[in-house]
């Protein structure tokens, strides 16, 4: 598992993200089961389960995702 973090201005509320790479490191397939996004009140969920890969799946590396699940951070629950 991998995780990143990355300052920005306020987004406001996801509904999608775009992620790819360049494909030029030595181990450039990659798997990504998801991403999850906090803001610190929200927590955005975006599913994926797929290569992101050259050789493998669909030979894509960039997709498209968009969002599954916003939990409310302090509860839990679905909104």
């Amino acid at each position: 598992m991998d995780r990143f973090t990355i300052q920005s201005a306020d987004l406001g509320p996801l509904f999608k993200v775009v992620v790819r790479h360049d494909n030029s490191s030595f181990s450039n397939n990659w798997f990504l089961d998801r991403i999850e996004v906090s803001d610190g009140r929200d927590k955005f969920l975006f599913l994926c389960e797929r290569w992101l890969s050259k050789s493998k799946d669909d030979k894509q590396i960039e997709r498209t995702l968009f969002e599954k699940v916003r939990l409310e951070r302090n509860s839990g629950k679905n909104l």
